[in-house]
């Protein structure tokens, strides 16, 4: 909102699944917390001293005016059609109601709608690009396991859907799922996303967006020059040499089957011979059996 009657400048500038976010400040009474409250009773409140360089720069002071409020255990049976944002002085004398600094009416609603929907309790943060042109960050829902999809946006273009499912250092402290971090090489998206400020949301119809602290572009000098044409003709060429090594093979494996039955011949040869030999044997321990015979009825004889 604007300027009040105790030089109030501020208000919710930022919706997410797990909280919104603002600033405040005044250079004649010290605001001290924004309490959200329903029908006169107090849902949450967050302390105003949350630094936002932004606001420094634009107005000139030195001051902390950010403030959060979360989201994750307010109920979804609490009163929207009476919600509303106080913030209030450090003694308590002053109170000024704020409201969202952009399109009021719609953010009102938008903040209804996910209050009563399963996307309240999704949290996240869209870290930055690499020198590389990877885009990076996580997002998770507390106390679940399943990991979640994020899509990336920017104007005139397609959502694109990432899954969240990557380790992510430094969220030891949250009591989330570390396998919650998301990487997405910029370097093959298509021409539309160049030169273009993106943001990731919570969900496809990008009306909940990851917060990230600051404005990122996928700059064309930050991309790789991928030239898609030598990729396919290394991929042609690649795809000869696996053939020239399937045939090679194949002549090698015709060679050892031929030699396999070369050998089987040598060896049915050389078993026949066996045989015959085996039955020779025989014949000649007949012939000497014979013999005996003969000689021993000849002696009996004479």
């Amino acid at each position: 909102m604007g300027k009040s009657n105790f030089g109030l400048e501020g208000g919710i500038d930022f919706i997410s699944t797990s909280k919104i976010s603002g600033w405040v400040f005044s250079r004649k009474i010290k605001f001290s917390e924004v309490r959200m409250i329903s029908n006169q009773e107090l849902i949450s409140r967050a302390e105003i001293n949350g630094a936002r360089e932004d606001i420094v720069r634009k107005f000139g002071v030195e001051c902390t005016p950010g403030f959060s409020i979360s989201l994750l255990n307010i109920s979804k049976d609490i009163d929207l059609d009476n919600l509303s944002f106080i913030a209030m002085s450090f003694d308590g004398k002053y109170s000024v109601e704020i409201s969202f600094l952009k399109e009021p009416e719609k953010n009102h609603k938008i903040l209804e709608n996910l209050l009563k929907s399963d996307l309240k309790g999704i949290d996240g943060h869209f870290d930055g690009i690499t020198p590389e042109g990877i885009l990076h960050g996580w997002a998770t829902k507390t106390n679940q396991e399943k990991s979640v999809s994020i899509w990336l946006w920017s104007k005139d273009t397609n959502p694109v859907e990432v899954e969240c499912n990557q380790d992510h250092g430094g969220l030891e402290n949250l009591k989330i799922n570390k396998k919650c971090g998301f990487l997405l090489d910029s370097n093959y998206l298509d021409e539309a996303w160049i030169d273009k400020e993106v943001w990731f949301t919570f969900d496809e119809k990008g009306e909940y967006k990851l917060p990230q602290t600051n404005i990122i572009k996928i700059s064309r000098d930050l991309r790789k020059e991928i030239d898609f044409k030598e990729k396919d003709d290394q991929f042609i060429e690649n795809l000869h040499h696996i053939k020239e090594i399937k045939t090679t093979l194949d002549n090698k494996f015709i060679e050892k089957t031929n030699n396999i039955e070369e050998l089987k011949n040598e060896l049915d040869i050389i078993s026949s011979s066996i045989k015959n030999l085996n039955n020779l044997e025989k014949q000649i321990k007949n012939r000497s059996l014979l013999n005996r015979v003969k000689n021993f009825l000849k002696f009996r004889k004479n």
